[in-house]
Parts: C-alpha cells; structure tokens; sequence
C-alpha cells in the first residue's frame, strides 16, 4: 500500500478522475503539484496509474487503496469485480470468444455507460486477448478475454496482483533513481558511445501472461544497465515459459521446439532461428559468453516476434473478423 504524499496524490487524483473518465490532465496536475514531480513520475511507473496522452489514467489499485473512504469508489470497484466474473463466466463458456457490447451490457444487467467505464478500467488488467481501442465512444465497440483470465479465481486475486507488479516496481524504481536519475526505468539505454537510445517495452506486453512480463521487465532492466549475460539467460528462459505453456514441460529444447513445430505453434524456419537464438542463451548459462549488445538486440526482436504471434495477433485476427461486416451477396 502506499503512504505518506504517495498516497496524498494519489488521494486527489482519484478525487479528479471519478469526474473524468477519460483521466486527469497531467500537464495541469503536475504543475499544480510542481514540488512533487520526481513522486509522480515514480506513481507513472508502479501499476497504480499511466500517463497516456498527457492524461492519467489511474487503475484498480489506486482505486482500492481509497475503497473506505469513498462510496463511489467502492461502486467502481463493485461494478468492475461484476465486470470481470460475468467475462471470466463467458470465457469458461466460450474460450476465445469475442464479446460484443451490447451482449455483455446484457449480461452483467448495468447500464452501457457504466459497463463502458468498467472495462476502461479493466483494461489494465493482463486479461485480455484483445478489446476496441475507444471503449468509451466507440459505437462498435467488444473484447476479447484471454486465457490467462482463468488465473484469477477472483477479483481480490486481481488486486492482488496488481498490489505485487506495483511493489516490485516501485522497488526497481528507487533502485534506478539513487544510480541513475532522470533516466526512467526501461526507456533508455545508454549505448558503447554514451549516446542515449529509446529501448521500450512494446505496449502490447500487456497481454502476455504475469510470468513473462515480469522476465521480459527484467531483460529490459538488464539492456538497460548494458548487462550481457544476464539478459541473454533471460530471454532463453521466456523461450522456455513459451514451450511449457503451448506443449507443456515434455523434456530439453530440442524436444519442445519439434513439438511446438509438430503441432504448428512456428514454422521450420522459425524453429531454425530459435534453436540459433537458444544457442546464445546456453553460452551465457553455461559458458560465460558476454554477447555483443547489437547481437543481443536482434535476440530480443526475434523473441518478441514469438511473443507477438504466439499472444497477439491470432486473438486480434479474430477480433477484426469479428468486426467486420460481412459481404452480402448478390442477389439473382
């Protein structure tokens, strides 16, 4: 949890956004609170609020830290948990389904405005295998639960989840801050020449499952401090977590990978490529091998090209099919 002025701004951006459901303007609030700029760049780092859009938009955590003292906070709170069991529900039902607006105002009985302000808060919940980009005014708008939905037996294991993530971030961004201020965490790396390049974590890492974004926030950290071996070992390990996740734990690499091939998961050739990329990975566990980090910034696209089909674009192929109209035929 937090305290202290954390949580005082917390406080009052809650107090702000209830009356602002597309998120408080940043520009605005940060000038208004000018002596506390370097708390609210550490709050845009935990899971507890996002700048986007120069808007913050806060999350369910924040939300529940205030959940006592605000009524309407406990109904947002209240509507999203009936939110979250009714997609959890239809998931069981229809796993990779995509749901459209007006079945889901149906089933959980609210009315459109607050089932549409829901899910923009449910939106930064790892749930998702997809959802419209305007949730609030889209006339065409639906969602896609994931599988990883079925993690969460509950909505309290949801803020719970987030409460670790925000914990560890904040942690990670304290460490960043008394070694390397004015550098926020993941954005920059500085390179061999001392020239500072952008390095960020794709948005779409939202709908990967919990163990992966935290091994991939953990690689990018590592990129971040020029570590070598380190980010190496790690993205070998995601390769792993992918393979136990799609074949199961079926024995070393070579046995997955032609599992993950058999079963149509990657193609030859890109069996061919992992199996090059593993390589890098094993020097590093096992041989010290330091690889240069040109090298290992090829490694890292290939293993988000993975991530990208295996999560990404097979549910959001399906969401797009699911929104487009159909051709009518021609009549005789």
């Amino acid at each position: 949890m937090v305290n202290g002025i954390f949580k005082d701004l917390l406080r009052e951006l809650v107090s702000q956004a209830l009356g602002a459901p597309g998120g408080v303007d940043a520009l605005k609030f940060r000038a208004a609170h000018e002596d506390h700029l370097d708390e609210l760049d550490k709050l845009g780092e935990s899971h507890y609020m996002e700048k986007k859009d120069n808007k913050y938009q806060l999350s369910l955590l924040a939300l529940s830290e205030f959940k006592n003292e605000d009524q309407r906070v406990e109904s947002i709170l209240y509507r999203c948990s009936h939110i979250f069991s009714v997609l959890r529900r239809i998931y069981k039902q229809s796993p990779g389904a995509t749901i459209g607006l007006d079945q889901l105002v149906k089933e959980v009985d609210l009315p459109e405005n607050q089932v549409r302000k829901g899910l923009v808060y449910l939106t930064k919940v790892p749930i998702w295998g997809g959802y419209s980009t305007d949730l609030l005014k889209s006339s065409n708008v639906s969602v896609t639960p994931s599988e990883s939905i079925l993690k969460y037996k509950t909505f309290d294991d949801v803020i719970s989840q987030l409460r670790q993530w925000a914990k560890t971030s904040i942690f990670r961004s304290n460490v960043l801050t008394e070694q390397n201020k004015g550098i926020s965490l993941f954005l920059q790396e500085i390179d061999r020449n001392g020239t500072k390049t952008s390095l960020s974590i794709p948005s779409w890492h939202c709908h990967l499952n919990s163990t992966i974004q935290l091994l991939m926030e953990e690689v990018y950290y590592g990129l971040h401090k020029e570590m070598k071996a380190l980010p190496s070992m790690g993205l070998r390990a995601v390769i792993d977590v992918v393979c136990n996740d799609l074949v199961g734990d079926i024995g070393d690499f070579a046995r997955k990978l032609s599992q993950l091939e058999k079963e149509k998961h990657i193609t030859p050739k890109n069996k061919e490529i992992l199996e090059n990329v593993l390589e890098v990975g094993h020097a590093s566990a096992h041989r010290g091998y330091l690889p240069e980090l040109e090298d290992l910034r090829s490694v890292l696209d290939i293993v988000n090209h993975l991530l990208k089909e295996v999560y990404v674009l097979g549910i959001e192929s399906k969401r797009l099919k699911a929104l487009t109209p159909k051709r009518e035929r021609k009549r005789q």
